[in-house]
């Protein structure tokens, strides 16, 4: 009975634990660190084809597309899962992303992570756990 008891602990110690590294440091970003990825336009004005947006390609699910606009509104395409709209704003340099996708909430952060050159990074929670991958901007 001991050895299951100590089994099953490691077996949870062992899934638990962060496979990918050390998480990147939040350094304090300012706004101008993040207006060259803002769309100068109302999120009713989009045109996919043309503005910028934030990638992260190393979703497990798929791509996830970010187009942040002006009226602090983002549109968003997660691949395999579908599109929509949220609200953005940017506190103490941290740019958070908040929608609701059918009944799942969607929560991301977005931090600098490294500067010279930027390096950004997105911070969300799935059924996986905390994840960290960086983003990077597509600029049409």
């Amino acid at each position: 009975m001991k050895y299951l008891i100590l089994i099953i602990s490691l077996i949870i110690m062992i899934s638990c634990a962060k496979q990918e590294g050390k998480d990147p440091e939040v350094l304090k970003a300012d706004i101008q660190d993040f207006n060259s990825f803002i769309n100068e336009k109302s999120s009713t004005q989009r045109s996919l084809e043309n503005d910028k947006f934030w990638v992260n390609s190393e979703y497990h699910r798929g791509q996830i597309k970010i187009y942040l606009y002006s009226d602090n509104r983002f549109y968003y395409e997660l691949q395999n899962l579908g599109k929509g709209i949220g609200r953005w704003m940017i506190d103490e340099g941290i740019l958070y992303l908040n929608s609701k996708h059918e009944w799942i909430p969607l929560n991301y952060e977005i931090f600098l992570g490294q500067r010279t050159p930027n390096k950004f990074y997105m911070k969300f929670i799935d059924f996986m756990g905390s994840r960290i991958h960086e983003v990077h901007t597509i600029d049409q």
